[in-house]
């Protein structure tokens, strides 16, 4: 377990964007999923070791990893996250790490954000 106090803002060397999905009307009476970014922050990864990522591959096809940054209240777990190289990854839980509004622990899923 990961506590607020094993984290400090010098392991926050990865910037990431945080994206929402929003569905907006398209003129001709559909609509259209559009991206809006809703923060960009510094974060440090944790990611999966080879053999998680053998066995996601295998049996789960997926792979997860751990994502912390400073606590941004906006950042839920149906939103999109960007690493650097434009790697999209869907964030699928948001933890506040001891319930002190210091730090977020995010899960997120490698592949194709959906």
């Amino acid at each position: 377990m990961t506590l607020c106090c094993d984290i400090t803002p010098g392991h926050l060397r990865v910037p990431v964007t945080i994206y929402e999905k929003q569905r907006t009307d398209d003129g001709a009476g559909g609509s259209v999923d559009t991206l809006v970014e809703v923060a960009s922050a510094r974060s440090k990864w944790k990611h999966s070791s080879m053999g998680e990522r053998l066995h996601a591959q295998s049996v789960q096809a997926h792979v997860m990893h751990r994502v912390w940054m400073r606590y941004n209240p906006t950042i839920k777990a149906d939103m999109i996250l960007e690493d650097p190289d434009g790697a999209r990854f869907n964030i699928r839980g948001v933890v506040d790490i001891e319930r002190r509004r210091r730090w977020l622990e995010l899960h997120v899923e490698e592949g194709v954000a959906t």
